[in-house]
């Protein structure tokens, strides 16, 4: 349902200009290319604040009325459900990406493929956002799922909430609760077994091992 992202982006200038956003000085060494972004890790999320967007550093995990972490939630019922209600509200976010990973083949033999935007460029979904519990600390966020479009329904029944560049500012807004893209808006292709691992990060993870070549 989207545990798994990648954002490969050189620079994070290049990311800021992409989503039209700020991005303060002392951030910027935060920033590096990354092809296998778990929860728990930091990554970053993209806020409108004074009417404009700011990118920010934030971690990989919504809190929850129980105190276990949120990886996703589904976009249908967050304006309700306890844990991402307010949130949903007051505190939407982008979360940057060049593709999401999801799993095909039995549990001994999982074989991951990545979805990346048919047009390339960054895929822009939808999440939600906790600020830092003590200053100094990074923003928690979670990534909203909806039912899965045509491009991604083979392989799982959910995916991402993924926002066109229209959609944007009035989901930041809060006046936006978007449903699947359109079909043809993303492709898949077949990747490194490696990504099963969080410990593996690098671009080589991209690359498909040859028996993996037939999965589409």
């Amino acid at each position: 349902m989207c545990g798994r992202i990648s954002l490969g982006s050189s620079s994070v200038a290049d990311v800021a200009a992409f989503f039209g956003a700020r991005v303060e000085p002392e951030h910027v060494p935060l920033y590096r290319p990354r092809y296998n972004v778990a929860p728990t890790q930091r990554h970053w999320i993209v806020q409108r604040e004074l009417g404009e967007r700011r990118l920010v550093p934030a971690t990989w995990g919504f809190p929850s009325t129980t105190g276990r972490l949120l990886v996703n939630g589904r976009i249908e019922s967050a304006r309700s459900r306890p844990a991402f209600r307010e949130a949903f509200a007051r505190r939407r976010c982008i979360v940057p990406a060049d593709g999401f990973y999801e799993w095909t083949g039995p549990a001994r033999d999982r074989r991951p493929l990545r979805f990346t935007p048919a047009g390339g460029g960054l895929l822009a979904l939808a999440g939600v956002y906790e600020p830092p519990e003590e200053e100094g600390r990074h923003p928690r966020f979670g990534v909203l799922s909806t039912a899965a479009n045509e491009d991604v329904a083979r392989i799982h029944d959910r995916m991402p909430v993924v926002l066109s560049p229209d959609e944007i500012d009035p989901w930041l807004a809060g006046e936006l609760t978007p449903g699947p893209i359109p079909a043809g808006t993303l492709v898949a292709a077949p990747v490194s077994r490696r990504v099963n691992s969080v410990e593996n990060d690098d671009p080589s993870l991209l690359q498909p091992e040859p028996d993996q070549l037939r999965l589409l």
